[in-house]
């Protein structure tokens, strides 16, 4: 039964003979046989080390190189009598995938609860956001100078609203971590677009007075993408910049698109 388990056993006495080894443990430490722990001494010490050393009863989780490659193993010395000769049995189990799948789950849990953070907060910024610009739309009037002002208060308004539909968008596509986010394509102005994520980075750009400036060749051109996704990108790129840029004299940042000779 033992030559089937997934944990690996080997049994050895005091001098390093061993007197079994099941199938996962050669597995697990890629050898084809073993008749004495002694061959570990100088090709893997660590490893020989913490055979020779685990106690009855002692748990050890070690990260173990085998082959080139690194394992997280866990290691459980127990130590018995056959007749007059006493025997240490080690059991030893490659926790690697175990560990990753509840570090994934932890990932998981985080991402819900944030993901309920962030959909709480986005929803009235949406909402309002929406409703003051309806309430523009209505005192708007004939005076130049206050229609002037309405006109960049409903632009900073939609830019606003828009962003906070992109990122419920972007939340609910991340709800799951192992979810990637189908992309909707779409034909967009790269200048649109550049434009509004300068908008909604403006007060930081001019808070650390980086200049920013946008190179487009040429001025007319279009792409095919995501809209939310791409300006999603450019944001995080652009914040990336704006701290790698804190201790720079006259900073700058230039967001370029251009066509290549492959078009």
């Amino acid at each position: 039964i033992v030559q089937y388990i997934n944990n690996g056993l080997i049994s050895f006495d005091q001098e390093g003979n061993v007197d079994f080894i099941n199938r996962a443990a050669k597995k697990i430490l890629n050898i084809s046989f073993l008749k004495n722990i002694q061959s570990f001494k100088t090709k893997n010490p660590t490893l020989y080390q913490l055979m020779k050393k685990i106690r009855h009863g002692e748990k050890v989780v070690k990260k173990i190189s085998i082959s080139n490659d690194t394992k997280q193993m866990a290691f459980s010395g127990f130590e018995f009598k056959v007749g007059d000769k006493n025997l240490k049995l080690l059991s030893i189990q490659d926790i690697h995938n175990l560990l990753e799948d509840k570090e994934l789950e932890a990932w998981q849990k985080l991402i819900r609860v944030l993901t309920h953070e962030i959909m709480n907060s986005l929803t009235p910024i949406s909402s309002l956001s929406s409703t003051t610009f309806d309430l523009i739309k209505e005192i708007e009037g004939q005076d130049d100078q206050l229609k002037e002002k309405l006109l960049d208060i409903k632009d900073a308004l939609n830019t606003i609203h828009k962003r906070s539909e992109g990122l419920t968008d972007f939340v609910k596509a991340y709800r799951n971590m192992t979810l990637i986010p189908k992309p909707e394509f779409q034909i967009i102005s790269v200048s649109t677009l550049f434009s509004r994520v300068y908008k909604i980075l403006k007060p930081k750009l001019q808070k650390q007075g980086i200049l920013f400036e946008k190179i487009i060749d040429p001025e007319s051109l279009e792409i095919s993408a995501d809209p939310s996704l791409m300006e999603q990108v450019l944001i995080n790129l652009l914040l990336n910049s704006i701290h790698a840029l804190k201790e720079i004299q006259k900073p700058k940042i230039e967001l370029k698109c251009f066509l290549g000779d492959s078009g």
